[in-house]
């Protein structure tokens, strides 16, 4: 969805209006751990899921996402050995006023730009931190960017 089909002013003001009143992990799912692989660092494909779980309360202005993304950390060495792979589901909680008052297409926006970019610091930690305590270097994912 392109962000030229939205008025910038009304998505301001959903913007303005928003607060994040959650986030948690959901679930997580750690498989394929391959202890065979050697080497000093890994690469990562990650991919993020948005668009089928959520729940919106309009009439209580709530926004509830469960954002999905599945990671697979491959050896720098030979990039068809996967390392290991996880599955990650965040539940992420926001309060929007007037939340009613918005078009579809402002909170379909919302939910593809915004979402990954609140859960990214938190997505960083967990796969960095998972990495090195199942025995692998520490795996650094690039900051969120949006592609225009």
């Amino acid at each position: 969805m392109s962000s030229t089909s939205i008025d910038k002013k009304i998505y301001s003001n959903l913007i303005d209006g928003l607060k994040i009143q959650n986030i948690y992990l959901n679930d997580l799912k750690l498989t394929n751990v391959n202890r065979e692989i050697k080497g000093n660092s890994l690469s990562v494909k990650l991919d993020c899921k948005l668009d089928k779980i959520r729940n919106i309360k309009e009439k209580d202005g709530i926004l509830e996402v469960f954002p999905n993304f599945s990671i697979q950390a491959f050896s720098d060495e030979d990039v068809l050995q996967v390392a290991f792979n996880i599955d990650i589901q965040f539940y992420i909680r926001y309060n929007i006023k007037n939340l009613a008052d918005f078009e579809k297409i402002y909170i379909d926006t919302f939910i593809n730009q915004n979402i990954p970019l609140n859960i990214w610091p938190y997505l960083r930690e967990i796969i960095s931190s998972l990495s090195t305590r199942i025995g692998f270097p520490a795996l650094v994912i690039d900051p969120f960017t949006i592609k225009r």
